[in-house]
């Protein structure tokens, strides 16, 4: 007898996560998703940015799996620039910033970031591998981008059967370019059974 397994309908599911970037700085906003293996796109006539994640099953009437994005609007980045300097003179708040940063540092998974998942250990790694390059690949990029912590299964701190790769840049976030954005790049062990 065949029985025939009926996929439920999905009634929600996530769809984007909007991005800005810093006035003039497309560009680099570029460069950093090309790292990851994202093509970005204008949309709207230019005034946003399409970066889809997966573009060989990306289908635009679902209108999921995408980073959509602009640069920052002006209001933001007032505001941007005065926690940028507050943050930046080594007082107070610019101490609390830095233990804030070496925390999440040693302790990423439990910090706020975006994840992108990778269904291949190669493909995994050959992003980590541009990222280890990009000071000589994308020297533009230099000390706006760095690797926060990679490990592999077995590695000290890690979570077998996860590869992960946390990436901080202050180039493009989904929140305050002050703080910058964390991203995470895992992938999963192929031997690891469910």
């Amino acid at each position: 007898m065949d029985a025939t397994v009926a996929t439920p309908a999905r009634s929600r599911y996530l769809s984007h996560a909007e991005l800005v970037h810093r006035p003039g700085e497309r560009h680099l906003a570029h460069d950093f998703l090309a790292l990851l293996g994202i093509d970005l796109e204008d949309a709207m006539g230019g005034r946003f940015m399409m970066a889809v994640v997966d573009k060989a099953s990306y289908v635009p009437q679902d209108f999921e799996n995408f980073f959509g994005g602009s640069e920052v609007h002006s209001e933001q980045w007032a505001f941007e620039e005065a926690l940028i300097d507050a943050i930046g003179e080594g007082g107070e708040l610019g101490e609390r910033f830095a233990a804030y940063q070496d925390r999440l540092d040693r302790d990423p998974t439990s910090g706020m970031h975006i994840g992108i998942h990778y269904p291949e250990i190669d493909a995994w790694e050959e992003t980590v591998a541009r990222l280890q390059g990009l000071d000589q690949e994308f020297p533009d990029l230099k000390g706006r981008v760095r690797i926060a912590s990679l490990t592999r299964p077995g590695d000290p701190g890690s979570f077998p059967p996860l590869y992960q790769c946390f990436v901080w840049t202050d180039i493009i976030s989904a929140g305050s370019l002050a703080i910058g954005q964390r991203w995470e790049l895992s992938a999963i062990d192929p031997g690891f059974a469910a």
